[in-house]
Formats: structure tokens, sequence, C-alpha cells
């Protein structure tokens, strides 16, 4: 019997072969899910760094400007440049050096080339890159432009106008009330 959502079949205990179906299974998943991507780097980069895909194909750190945005996610392992790594674009990623505040958004640094923030910076080019889970958590989710949130917001206007008549000179007054 095949799972729905990925059309694999289930391995018994009896069944031969099983570790290359495994592997071969695993290429499946990956081919579905696309979490990770492979990337060449166009200069050293750690592990657990944002980068972009820059016009010569290649990754470097990205920033939250102009020029080195946007990121496409963090880097999973530490390269050279010139050399191939892997880069996770969605989903929890863990650093056990990272102290972030659990429930915070974390941001692209607009300071540092491959930095991280939890501080958001007003900017055009600002990018959360997911949610701190825990201290050393972060759930990759793509890019967020709090502009673009912002901006869906609903603002209700409220007019009042009332008419009286004046005592002293038997003209009606009209009074219009404007609130946000």
């Amino acid at each position: 019997m095949a799972t729905d959502k990925y059309e694999l079949p289930e391995i018994s205990a009896s069944t031969q072969g099983w570790n290359t179906l495994l592997a071969q299974l695993a290429a499946l998943v990956d081919e579905h899910l696309h979490t990770r991507l492979e990337v060449t780097l166009g200069e050293a980069a750690n592990a657990y760094v944002p980068v972009h895909i820059s016009g010569d194909g290649k990754t470097y750190k990205a920033q939250a400007n102009r020029s080195a945005c946007p990121a496409v996610g963090l880097t999973v392992e530490a390269g050279e440049a010139e050399e191939d790594v892997r880069v996770q674009r969605v989903g929890p990623i863990t650093n056990v050096a990272w102290s972030w505040s659990p429930g915070k958004p974390v941001w692209l640094d607009p300071d540092t080339a491959g930095g991280l923030t939890q501080a958001w910076q007003p900017g055009p080019y600002r990018q959360m890159l997911g949610i701190a889970v825990s201290a050393t958590c972060v759930v990759l989710g793509g890019s967020i432009d709090h502009e673009a949130l912002a901006s869906t917001t609903t603002t209700t206007t409220t007019t009042t106008t009332s008419t009286s008549t004046s005592t002293s000179t038997g003209a009606p007054s009209t009074t219009t009330t404007t609130s946000a």
C-alpha cells in the first residue's frame, strides 16, 4: 500500500534490498519537499549564514540591502569560495550557538553581511527568515516583508454630522466630526 502524500511503498521486515529501496525513497521525498538546495559559494561562509544568489549564479552572504538580498536560506555547513554546500530553505534548523527569544521573528540583518537579528529594522529590503521556536532552533518559512503585512491593516473612519438650530438667529448650523 502506498502513502497518499508521496506515493511511497511500505517496506516490510522481509523486503530484500531494503537499503537500496530506502535510498530511492529518500531521493523521492527530497524531490517533493525542496527543503534544501545545493549551491556553489562565491565566497567563504560558515554554517548557519544567510545567503543570496548573485547574478553569477553563486551564493554570497546575504544582507538586508539593495545588492545582497533576498536570502534564499541558511547554509547547513561551512565552505570556501567555489565549494558546493547545502542551503536550508524551509523547516527547522538548529544551532547550539544561537540564543534566540522563542516566538519572535528572525530577520536578515541590515548591518552585517551574513548576519541574523531579532531586532526589526524598518527599510525596503527587510526580510523575515523565520520564527524562533527555542533558543537554538528557528523554523525557516521564507520571505515575509513586514510592510506587506502592515498594508493589509484596515482603517475605519467614522463621520458624524449633527444639525441644530440657533436660538438667537433661528438659522440652522451644521457640525461635522471625523474620527479614525
